[in-house]
């Protein structure tokens, strides 16, 4: 019988001391800082992506050579070395025709070859960039897939912001010396994270509300055929809506407008932040966080 009644004096004695570390205020301090460093770019690395069509694997190679040969000496003019032009194949596809044709060994021959080639132009200066563009058009490269910012100076930045938070905690923390916490305590805790938001990664899609327009080639229109019947001071226009739904005589030979998605640089909002470290932006930029949390018991 006295074990019972020892057993739930404890039992009760064990309730008794947890509801009162339940009820206990919390006196620990929490001091949270995070800031944002803009970060100018430094290197660009433009990426062209080529697809090259032929018969043969020899005519998609000599062909895809002659188009980079040409671009190589275009950029050498802009003072862009050979070393700083990477390309790459991604895939080989080979292209079926209707008529079938079989090897000896019982394979379907295909009819052609089309080959994908992404071709990276890494510069230092971003008023090169418009002008390797138009290089590579007259390369007859036309497809630009993005643009990847670089920065030497990332783990600089990285340092000067956990300097930067440091000096904004001690600050912060001499509004908790009036509760008796003190910031040299050894029993604080310390933690710290950084993220780095690069530009590419950054762009927002819209559509656009006008459309443009531009002259439909002779050869185009020889190619599919349209008679055209407007004279030429009679300029026809179509949106994105009814442009598959226009006749032949309205389009042929004259004008064609439509509007595309375009996109427009979104960096990171400055709401949350203690600290902003070159906060005008006039263009693209790296951006890196660093946030820095301490607990005081």
């Amino acid at each position: 019988m006295k074990t019972v009644k020892t057993i739930l004096f404890s039992l009760m004695f064990f309730s008794i001391t947890l509801v009162s570390a339940q009820n206990k205020p919390d006196t620990s301090g929490l001091i949270r800082v995070k800031a944002l460093m803009n970060l100018a770019v430094d290197h660009y690395v433009l990426v062209f992506n080529v697809i090259q069509v032929a018969e043969s694997l020899e005519g998609v190679q000599k062909l895809y050579d002659s188009r980079t040969t040409k671009f190589l000496s275009e950029l050498m003019k802009l003072g862009i070395e050979k070393k700083a032009v990477k390309t790459e194949l991604i895939k080989l596809i080979p292209v079926y025709s209707n008529y079938r044709h079989f090897s000896a060994s019982n394979i379907q021959v295909p009819a052609g070859f089309e080959a994908h080639y992404n071709i990276s132009v890494l510069c230092s200066n971003a008023l090169l960039i418009d002008k390797i563009v138009y290089s590579a058009t007259r390369s007859e490269i036309y497809e630009l897939i993005k643009i990847n910012c670089y920065s030497d100076k990332t783990e600089q930045a990285i340092d000067s912001l956990r300097k930067i938070c440091v000096q904004k905690a001690i600050s912060k923390s001499k509004d908790l010396a009036v509760k008796g916490v003190k910031f040299d305590d050894p029993k604080a805790g310390f933690s710290e994270k950084f993220q780095t938001f690069y530009p590419a990664l950054q762009y927002t899609d819209y559509n656009n509300r006008y459309g443009y327009s531009f002259p439909l080639h002779t050869y185009w229109n020889k190619k599919m055929k349209r008679s055209c019947k407007h004279k030429r001071d009679k300029v026809s226009y179509a949106s994105v809506r009814d442009l598959n739904t226009y006749t032949d005589e309205r389009v042929c030979g004259y004008f064609s407008s439509y509007s595309v998605p375009s996109k427009y640089y979104d960096p990171l909002n400055y709401t949350d932040f203690d600290i902003i470290i070159n906060p005008i932006i006039t263009e693209p930029v790296i951006q890196i966080v660093f946030s820095m949390t301490f607990l005081y018991p």
